[in-house]
């Protein structure tokens, strides 16, 4: 009996550290999943960030190449530097506060006067 005892606690402790070990891994690898999710958060994020700078890269020498083009130049003398090529005829349009405006007329309706007894049938009997 004595034996018999023997075997169910050692059984018994057994199962229970086995438990106590397979909670302890069990909470490290949750801790390692939680771990592992906030890295491919991260991950996730910095990419978007890498995408949008390689676009806005993109963007920029796109905006290099125009400006260092012929075309560039060419646009910026005839719209800001107000150079002509020979040959063309320069024409500088007025400012629009140089320009006299044409008055616009405006008419006023003059009220018409009812007499004092057609407002008061007015009031009493409607249309």
């Amino acid at each position: 009996m004595k034996n018999l005892l023997e075997r169910v606690n050692k059984r018994r402790l057994i199962a229970i550290v086995g438990l106590f070990v397979f909670i302890v891994l069990l909470m490290d690898l949750n801790a390692r999943i939680s771990e592992y999710l906030d890295v491919v958060s991260e991950r996730d994020k910095i990419q978007t960030q890498v995408a949008d700078l390689w676009q806005t890269q993109q963007i920029l020498r796109t905006q290099i190449a125009y400006a260092t083009s012929e075309m560039a130049v060419e646009e910026w003398a005839r719209e800001e530097g107000y150079l002509v090529r020979p040959g063309d005829i320069r024409v500088v349009p007025l400012q629009a506060h140089l320009v006299t405006p044409t008055p616009q007329s405006t008419v006023i309706p003059t009220p018409v006067l009812a007499e004092n007894w057609e407002i008061w049938k007015e009031v009493f009997f409607g249309d």
